[in-house]
């Protein structure tokens, strides 16, 4: 099995030019770093509502940006390689 984790930073702006930043973290896990990629960029029409949770009428957007890959490597967490950063540029 291979573990892969996104570093994704998210931010909604409001209509009163209120910004909220957050990272979001999303674990998938897969037969290849191929498969966890794929499942990642399958569900990137992601829900946000934990990002605005009570101020959905005052969105006026919201978006996320990848900003880190990670792998599990004997228990640690380590960059992934490039070529799983480039997989998943060209997937998106």
């Amino acid at each position: 099995m291979v573990y892969l984790t996104f570093f994704l930073d998210a931010w909604a702006i409001f209509d009163n030019d209120d910004v909220f930043r957050m990272i979001q973290r999303e674990d998938y896990e897969g037969e290849t770093w191929e498969e966890c990629c794929d499942e990642c960029v399958r569900y990137w029409d992601w829900d946000y509502s934990y990002l605005v949770k009570g101020y959905e009428s005052n969105v006026i957007e919201t978006n996320r940006e990848l900003k880190e890959i990670s792998t599990d490597e004997n228990g640690d967490e380590v960059a992934a390689p490039q070529e799983v950063y480039n997989y998943y540029q060209n997937a998106m």
